[in-house]
């Protein structure tokens, strides 16, 4: 699904498979790996998660490109920042915000996300004494364009926001649960599927019933009403 769509738009497709980072928690990996390409010469990385799926052929990532920030998320309906999907752009601001995100370990809270939760909030990676009033900070939900706007104009520091932007949560991490709660992001033609909160089993199951009607949202949800 990842593979089809990049070539359907032109992008480079990078897959991850190996625990590069070296950590318990391979989520990590990601870390390493998006600075990596954006070292090589990339000019954006956009990190997907496996636990999601393109659910519309007709919606790319230039949108976000051309927000003109070093980095561009979402987050939920908890939360100001969700690591399951984000676009970085190359430079000295992305590169060290990955680096320093990446040295915030060990940390008990979220692994990779909850170490770049601290860094939006204004934490330092050299002061494990900020870290957490910096990420209590981010447990906010950012569902909405109000929601991304508070947290931008109020939460976020103002040399942390300069260089970002939360976008509402159906723009890069709209969430279907198994039973319910994606039919709107499938109707309105939402980029991707985010199958967050769920157990393995379920994930696999989603993803098997999903990934083979992914160029048309409509088919989509046509699948989702079908007998699992």
């Amino acid at each position: 699904n990842h593979e089809r769509w990049c070539a359907l738009h032109g992008y480079t497709y990078a897959c991850l498979e190996e625990n590069v980072a070296g950590r318990t928690d391979p989520t990590w990996s990601k870390l390493p790996h998006v600075l990596e390409l954006l070292k090589k010469g990339a000019e954006f990385v956009f990190w997907m998660d496996a636990d999601s799926l393109f659910i519309s052929d007709g919606v790319d990532l230039q949108w976000a490109c051309d927000l003109g920030k070093d980095f561009v998320f979402a987050g939920d309906l908890n939360v100001v920042f969700n690591a399951g999907h984000f676009l970085a752009r190359r430079g000295a601001w992305a590169e060290r915000f990955l680096s320093d995100a990446f040295r915030i370990h060990p940390w008990p809270d979220w692994e990779d996300n909850g170490a770049m939760m601290i860094l939006l909030g204004g934490g330092c990676a050299d002061d494990p004494s900020s870290w957490r009033t910096a990420f209590e900070r981010m447990k906010v939900p950012t569902r909405s364009a109000g929601e991304c706007h508070r947290a931008m104009t109020q939460l976020l520091p103002r040399s942390v926001a300069e260089h970002v932007q939360v976008v509402p949560q159906h723009l890069l991490n709209a969430y279907e649960w198994p039973r319910g709660g994606g039919d709107l992001s499938l109707l309105r033609g939402d980029p991707i599927l985010h199958f967050a909160g769920c157990s393995a089993e379920q994930k696999t199951q989603l993803i098997a019933k999903f990934a083979p009607c992914t160029g048309d949202p409509l088919l989509l949800l046509h699948a989702k009403s079908l007998p699992a």
